[in-house]
Parts: structure tokens; C-alpha cells; sequence
């Protein structure tokens, strides 16, 4: 696939999430997701997919209507956005999972902090973010799962068509691979296990079933740290 083959399916089928997902009735729009910056992610050597619940933006769930590469794009993206905002808690662990592996597999500890490097936080123009409900949250405070399975089940056809097009090398669960795993053919009996996550090899792909970015159950080190290890083990199986 050329480039300009892969930004006009992106094209269409952001069409077809307009017809299909939007509530007008309700003033309830999609957000638009996938490839930040669909050139960089088409060229980069290795394609991330993060696979998430839902993205927040009013009371109620009022609004959407607009593009996380609008939202992600400027220079200023970190003073703007990941420096403030409420969203850092699950952004932070995208950031510097998606940078260690993007950058010879670092780890934690060897990065330096996304305050003291603020350009760290460009790296998200190089990923797709992948939410399971397109529509804005209607709670801000934490996801109703029977509203991102409902979601799920309604839209599954869209959400495959749209990680088909992005055809990412590793797709990273943030506490929704269990949503997604009838749609990869994951068998449990398949998995691979270190203390907090889960992965499966298939199709020369690594599926990571990990926490969601912005969990407290584990340590921010042992989080980033845990899913670039998979990711490095699949590196290694696949592309060396």
C-alpha cells in the first residue's frame, strides 16, 4: 500500500464512522482516532496501536466532532496538553512505552523524564490510539464497561476494518484485550505471561493484554517496563 492509498482509507472509513456512529438526537459526535500523523506512522519501522476505552470530553458525554491529530499536533502539544491536563495519568505511560520502544527498546530507567524532555511527548505522532467507543465518555471520572461492550459489539465491524488498515506490528490492550481477543484468535492456552501482562504472538504480530495506562495497581517502572519487554521479545523473534 502507497501512502496516499493509506490516508484515503483512513478517509473513508472516518466517513463512515460519521454515518454510522454520531448522534445528533443526542449532540453526541465521534472523536476521531487511529494514526496521529498518518505519514510518520505509515514510515515508522515499527507501527503501535494502542487499544483503549474511550475519550473524555463534557458532562454527560455532549460533543466530539473533532481529531486527535488536531488535538496532538503542535510543538506545544506537551505545555498544551500532556503537562496539565487530566488525561497526563494515562497519556505519561503511552509516552514513554511507545518512546523506549520506538528508540531501541529503552526502559524506563533509561529515559530520561517526560518533564525534563518535553520533545519525548512527540512520539505520539508516530502511534495510533484506538478507542473502542467513538463517541465521547459519558463519565468523566472512570469508564462504564457495559458501555464500552455495548460499544464493542455494535461497532466491532469499524474497529476491524480500522486496525486493518493501521496493520500495527504491536497492539498494546489497555485493560480491553479481552474485548479484542475473539477478533485476533487469541487462545489463552497461547499466552505468554510475565507478572502483569499478557502477550500473544500470531501473524508475526505481538498482542500485549496489559492494564490501562493511567492504573495504580502497578508501579509506573514495572508498567512501561513490563510491556516493552514483550515487545522486545517479539523484536527479537520477528525482526532481527
Amino acid at each position: 500500500m502507497e501512502i496516499h492509498e493509506f490516508k484515503n482509507r483512513i478517509a473513508s472509513l472516518n466517513n463512515l464512522i460519521r454515518d454510522k456512529v454520531s448522534e445528533p438526537e443526542n449532540k453526541r459526535y465521534p472523536i476521531y482516532d487511529g494514526a496521529v500523523d498518518a505519514e510518520r506512522y505509515f514510515n515508522s519501522t515499527i507501527k503501535i496501536a494502542w487499544l483503549l476505552k474511550e475519550a473524555y470530553q463534557g458532562k454527560n458525554g455532549v460533543g466530539g466532532n473533532w481529531n486527535y491529530s488536531e488535538l496532538l499536533a503542535k510543538d506545544s502539544v506537551y505545555e498544551d496538553f500532556f503537562g496539565s491536563h487530566a488525561s497526563r495519568a494515562t497519556w505519561h505511560p503511552i509516552i514513554y512505552v511507545s518512546h523506549g520502544i520506538l528508540n531501541n527498546f529503552l526502559y524506563y530507567n533509561d529515559m530520561d523524564s517526560i518533564k525534563d524532555d518535553t520533545k519525548m511527548s512527540f512520539v505520539v505522532r508516530d502511534i495510533a490510539i484506538i478507542n473502542t467507543q467513538k463517541l465521547p465518555a459519558k463519565n468523566v471520572t472512570s469508564s462504564n464497561m457495559g458501555e464500552i461492550h455495548l460499544a464493542f459489539d455494535k461497532y466491532k465491524d469499524i474497529l476491524k476494518s480500522q486496525i486493518d488498515i493501521l496493520n500495527p506490528d504491536i497492539i498494546i490492550g489497555g485493560s480491553t484485550m479481552s474485548l479484542y481477543k475473539s477478533l485476533f484468535d487469541l487462545k489463552d492456552e497461547d499466552a505468554y505471561h510475565l507478572e502483569n501482562v499478557k502477550y500473544y504472538f500470531k501473524n508475526n504480530k505481538v498482542f500485549i493484554d496489559a492494564f490501562h495506562p493511567a492504573q495504580r495497581t502497578v508501579g509506573r517502572e514495572k508498567y512501561i517496563d513490563e510491556i516493552i519487554s514483550a515487545a522486545e521479545e517479539w523484536f527479537d523473534k520477528f525482526k532481527k
